[in-house]
């Protein structure tokens, strides 16, 4: 029961409030960046001029969480890095989010291996960087632009087998809500290949399919998922769409998984009595 307790109630390290960081700091972790990009060799034409902090994430356990931004590369190429089984999906390889401790900089595999961010930690900032990414993009979703057209497609195509719905379009399906990205195999850490694809974790929705608040609960592995309409959260899969309960007797999620997306859920309820 102490193992279970362990790994499904990890201690919590919640990050300290935001403290704006002052000019001199910030100018040390550029610096800092800057050298840890030459010396692993992924940056030859060294120009502190060309390094940003683009977000700040918060301080957990003394280390500083940044997205950062330095022009390694002319190529606009999307770059997903899988860490203890959640997705981070940069728009091109000059974005990174590392931590900064004692001028040392730590890249996300690395906090993860010396216990600077716990699990819940990096899924915390795996949600702020998806928002963020969001509001840039103007995808509301969270999810890249592709990965969103992609799971809207295969909805359709999942509807279309039903008559009744053979004249929709891609416009007409949308993603409601998302609660994540996770890795398809949480023990290969690294960047997804053409046929190796994580899975997304989402509430979807058509035109057409009207609102009816119907509140009822969805219990797995003790966990309760309450729903105020007749929409359920299911998970996309290379095409395939799981609902919760397959997802998790197949090991997709695990419990952690699972309550982690019913907080978000939980925090998007409305009471449609209102």
């Amino acid at each position: 029961m102490d193992d279970f307790n362990d790994k499904y109630n990890p201690i919590i390290t919640p990050p300290k409030p935001f403290d704006p960081i002052d000019t001199e700091t910030e100018m040390q972790i550029r610096q800092d960046y800057l050298n840890y990009l030459v010396n692993n060799g992924m940056w030859h034409s060294a120009n502190i001029d060309a390094v940003f902090i683009k977000e700040y994430y918060g301080i957990y356990n003394d280390a500083v969480v940044l997205l950062m931004y330095a022009d390694v590369s002319v190529f606009a190429v999307a770059v997903d890095i899988i860490v203890d089984g959640i997705l981070f999906k940069y728009g091109s390889p000059n974005f990174s989010i590392i931590a900064w401790k004692e001028e040392q900089i730590y890249d996300l595999h690395e906090t993860c291996n010396l216990g600077l961010l716990t699990r819940d930690n990096l899924m915390n900032i795996a949600d702020r960087y998806n928002e963020d990414t969001s509001s840039i993009d103007g995808n509301h979703t969270g999810l890249s632009i592709g990965l969103e057209m992609r799971i809207r497609q295969d909805y359709l195509m999942r509807l279309r087998l039903n008559n009744s719905f053979q004249s929709l379009t891609a416009d007409d399906v949308w993603i409601d809500a998302y609660y994540g990205t996770f890795a398809d195999n949480r023990h290969d850490i690294g960047v997804f290949g053409v046929n190796r694809v994580g899975f997304g974790v989402v509430m979807m929705n058509y035109e057409g399919s009207g609102y009816n608040c119907v509140e009822r609960e969805i219990i797995i592995s003790d966990i309760i998922f309450h729903y105020n309409s007749e929409n359920n959260i299911i998970v996309w899969r290379s095409g395939v769409f799981y609902d919760l309960q397959e997802s998790y007797d197949q090991g997709l999620l695990m419990k952690e998984d699972l309550a982690h997306i019913v907080d978000r859920l939980t925090s998007q309820m409305i009471n449609c009595h209102n």
